[in-house]
C-alpha cells in the first residue's frame, strides 16, 4: 500500500490542482486502486474484477460494489441506496468531504503528490496489478488484523501474500489467527478446510468454516488453535498429499487441545488430484449431507478433567451381592 505518514511535509488543504493535476492525480490513483480500497475500506474485499463492501462507513457485506479493470476502472455503486460515481467520489463519501479543495489535497497528500515518487513502501506493482482475492481476518471483536491477497499472474502459479494491519506490512504476524473468527464463536461446530476460498464457499451455504492462515502451508506452531477449544471439528482436506499432511498436523494439535469431537471427511473415489471444499460446492447443493454422510470419526467423546471427577460420585450403599456357595 501506498500509505503516507510523513506528516512534516503535508499538502495544505487549500491546495487547488490545475485541469491537468487532477487528471495526473486520478490516474495515480486508479493505478494504485486496489491499495486505495484496501485504504479506504478494509472490511470490503476483492473478488475477481470487482471488490465488494457493505457500504461507504466500511461497515462488511456485498451492497456496494467497485469495478477494478477496463473503462469502467474505479466506478461504484451502492445498490442499496442508489448513490454511486467515480473513485474520487467514493474517496470523498468515504472522508464525509463535500469541498473539492478539500477532497483532492487529501488523495494528493496520500499519493504523496509532493514529494518525489519511489518505489512502493509496502507492494510490488506487478504484485498488485494481479490481485484477484483478498479475505479478512477478523479478531474477536469483528476488527480487521490481517488481509491475504491471492495474485494471479499469467502463466504462473497463485501468490498468496498476507497483510498485516497492525504493522502495516506484508509479513504474517507471529501468532497466526484462524480465518472467521466471529463465525466460530457463534458456532458449536467448525469445519476446517484448506485455504479461504474453501472457507468462503461453505460460509456461504450457512456453514461455520475456518482455515489456518497458508492452508497446507501453515506453520501450525504459529496458528492461534484457541478458539476451537471444546467444539465438534470436521476436517476436509484436499486431495493431495499436502492435503493429507494438513489434516495429520491439524489432528495433532487439536487433539492437545481438547476439543469435543474430531471427524475427517473422506474424499469420494474417482475425485481428481487437488479436489477440495469449494469444487463440492461448484457441483453441489447438499453440502451438509455430503458432509455428514462422508465422515471418518476421530474421536467421539470430550477428553476427561480431572476437576470433573470426585470421591462423592461414589458415595452411597454398597451394591447387594449375590453370593452363591
Amino acid at each position: 500500500m501506498n500509505i503516507s505518514c510523513d506528516f512534516n511535509n503535508t499538502i495544505s488543504q487549500s491546495y487547488l490542482p490545475s485541469s491537468e493535476e487532477t487528471a495526473n492525480i486520478k490516474l495515480r490513483l486508479l493505478a494504485d486502486l486496489r491499495s486505495c480500497l484496501s485504504y479506504l475500506l478494509p472490511n470490503g474485499v476483492f473478488h475477481g474484477n470487482r471488490f465488494y463492501v457493505g457500504d461507504v462507513h466500511g461497515n462488511r457485506g456485498k451492497s456496494l460494489v467497485v469495478e477494478l479493470t477496463g473503462s469502467k476502472a474505479g466506478l461504484w455503486k451502492d445498490f442499496a441506496t442508489n448513490q454511486g460515481g467515480d473513485i474520487i467520489d467514493l474517496w470523498a463519501e468515504v472522508h464525509s468531504k463535500t469541498e473539492f479543495h478539500e477532497i483532492m489535497a487529501s488523495i494528493a497528500e496520500w499519493l504523496g503528490y509532493n514529494k518525489k515518487y519511489t518505489e512502493k513502501q509496502y507492494i510490488d506493482e506487478d504484485f498488485e496489478k494481479f490481485i484477484t482475492y483478498s479475505w479478512n481476518y477478523y479478531d474477536e471483536n469483528g476488527q480487521v488484523i490481517v488481509k491475504v491477497y491471492r495474485s494471479d499472474f499469467p502463466g504462473k502459479k497463485k501468490v498468496y501474500k498476507p497483510f498485516n494491519v497492525k504493522t502495516l506490512s506484508y509479513k504474517a504476524p507471529d501468532t497466526r489467527p484462524l480465518y472467521n473468527i466471529p463465525g466460530i464463536l457463534k458456532s458449536d461446530k467448525i469445519i476446517l478446510v484448506e485455504g479461504e476460498k474453501c472457507a468462503e464457499a461453505l460460509i456461504e451455504k450457512g456453514i461455520t468454516a475456518t482455515t489456518t492462515m497458508s492452508g497446507a502451508n501453515a506453520d501450525a506452531d504459529k496458528t492461534d488453535w484457541s478458539q476451537l477449544k471444546g467444539k465438534h471439528i470436521v476436517i476436509w482436506p484436499d486431495n493431495d498429499e499436502p492435503g493429507k499432511q494438513y489434516a495429520e498436523n491439524a489432528t495433532t494439535k487439536l487433539l492437545s487441545l481438547g476439543i469435543a469431537s474430531l471427524s475427517i471427511v473422506k474424499i469420494p473415489e474417482g475425485k481428481p488430484k487437488g479436489w477440495d471444499a469449494a469444487d463440492y460446492v461448484q457441483e453441489n447443493t447438499n453440502v451438509s449431507d455430503f458432509i455428514e454422510n462422508n465422515l471418518k470419526k476421530v474421536i467421539i467423546r470430550p477428553p476427561l478433567n480431572i476437576l470433573d471427577w470426585s470421591a462423592d460420585r461414589f458415595v452411597g450403599p454398597v451394591p447387594e451381592q449375590n453370593v452363591s456357595c
